[in-house]
């Protein structure tokens, strides 16, 4: 049986080397993120007493302000966010140290 010429180890080595790009390309682009969706299951699972969350934060200005994914500053509000639970308020004061990860500079 003849082996074809194109398929020589350095043409191989390319097309391995390209069809990885291409892989990669097709993976990076799959990298899609919804901020206005996590804003709204972090809101959900936030509970502290009568205080609705959803009152304090507008998921929906994360729809066109933000172009990557913020989920980390959801996850710093949910580990900065305390409740006291006797009197039902919520304690936002270390929300403050969480701002910088709602931008994607």
């Amino acid at each position: 049986m003849q082996r074809s010429r194109w398929f020589t180890a350095p043409r191989c080595l390319l097309l391995a080397a390209g069809l990885a790009a291409g892989l990669a390309t097709a993976a990076c682009q799959q990298d899609e993120f919804n901020n206005v969706a996590a804003c709204e299951e972090w809101v959900d699972s936030v509970s502290c007493g009568d205080t609705d969350v959803s009152t304090l934060i507008d998921c929906d200005i994360y729809a066109d302000t933000t172009q990557c994914d913020i989920a980390d500053y959801f996850d710093c509000l949910t580990d900065n966010t305390t409740c006291d639970e006797e009197n039902g308020i919520i304690d936002v004061s270390a929300w403050t140290s969480c701002v910088s990860l709602a931008s994607c500079d």
